[in-house]
């Protein structure tokens, strides 16, 4: 005996959303986001490691001077 055939639900929640023109904006939203948190933190990390340098020279030179040990 053949089972009866599912009845159609339509598209699923996703897919209806992502029809939307509100949807499409709001992915082109979320790239645009992505997109300057990766430069913001390759900055941060650029910055980082710049000013760690400068601070250890710093570190250095005041305790050949004998003003930290």
């Amino acid at each position: 005996m053949k089972s009866p055939p599912e009845p159609d639900r339509g598209p699923s929640p996703a897919t209806r959303f992502l029809a939307e023109d509100a949807a499409v904006t709001s992915v082109e939203y979320a790239v645009i986001l992505a997109l300057i948190l990766m430069v913001l933190i390759t900055a941060v990390a650029a910055l980082g490691s710049g000013t760690g340098g400068m601070w250890g020279g710093i570190q250095t030179n005041l305790q050949n001077i004998g003003f930290i040990h």
